[in-house]
């Protein structure tokens, strides 16, 4: 048989070079003993190599299918730690009434939690903000609010079907109706415009001690953050105005690792808004 010129170019080179090789390792595994051993111990090395990068691409999709049954999980508690909170709140404020009139529990939270993913954070700017995986579709609603256990990440300001955008704590628009410590020293806490996790707690009054690392959490004087959500802590605090002190805020939230977070429903908001003029937040 008359071998065409072609087939010595370079590809045909590299194939006969590739045929030779198969030859000889079939040769030296059928005959030689030692020479099949080595090769055999090749030839794991190279089977164990590919197992361990599938094994590991395997529990990568894994893991982020656990994440979201994590944060779905979170939310849940989330719900159900608003709800005993509310019992424990009429409990204190009315035990008898409550066991004898058997109030149904789960009328007493206004709030629910279900967990979303950013898929967008924009940061580095004046106007910051963030999309979420969850729209309309979901729930998903305008003025919800945004937070995780670090701290408050923003309010939902644009519904899409699947999609949602919540504008960032990170605004100079932004403000959180806050509380310092638990001395119910209620204030206004915003962005200081400068950093990614500084604040200013304004509005408090000037007979009010402040000390450095007091913690800051939302008031509860809100229609869309419920209370006692940690913000972060005090750094150092002045006298302003002569009426009023305000205080520098380190937050907790740390708002370059946003990755899973929780979207806050109040089941009483058009009620509240309907009753009321005032700032929701």
């Amino acid at each position: 048989m008359r071998i065409p010129p072609s087939f010595f170019n370079a590809a045909g080179r590299i194939l006969l070079f590739i045929a030779l090789e198969a030859l000889c390792l079939f040769l030296i595994a059928r005959d030689g003993v030692i020479e099949r051993f080595l090769l055999n111990r090749k030839i794991e090395a190279v089977q164990s190599f590919f197992w361990e990068k599938n094994d590991r691409a395997r529990k990568y999709f894994k893991l982020n299918r656990l994440q979201e049954d994590i944060a779905g999980q979170n939310a849940v508690l989330l719900s159900e730690n608003s709800r005993l909170k509310a019992i424990i709140e009429r409990l204190e404020g009315d035990s008898l009434l409550l066991h004898c009139r058997n109030i149904n529990d789960d009328t007493l939270s206004i709030f629910e939690y279900d967990w979303a993913k950013v898929v967008k954070n924009k940061l580095n700017s004046g106007h910051n903000y963030v999309i979420l995986n969850k729209g309309a579709s979901d729930g998903i609603t305008e003025d919800m609010g945004v937070v995780t256990a670090e701290g408050v990440v923003g309010i939902i300001r644009s519904v899409g079907e699947n999609y949602s955008v919540a504008l960032s704590f990170l605004n100079p628009t932004q403000q959180i109706s806050a509380k310092l410590g638990r001395k119910n020293a209620f204030g206004i806490l915003s962005w200081d415009g400068k950093s990614a996790n500084g604040a200013l707690l304004t509005d408090i009054q000037q007979h009010i001690e402040i000390n450095n690392g007091d913690t800051v959490y939302t008031s509860g004087h809100s229609a869309i953050f419920p209370a006692d959500i940690p913000l972060g802590v005090v750094k150092e605090s002045k006298l302003t105005s002569g009426m009023h002190k305000s205080a520098k805020v380190e937050l907790f939230q740390d708002y370059t690792l946003l990755d899973y977070v929780f979207v806050v429903r109040n089941r009483d908001m058009v009620e509240i808004d309907s009753l009321s003029g005032l700032n929701k937040r």
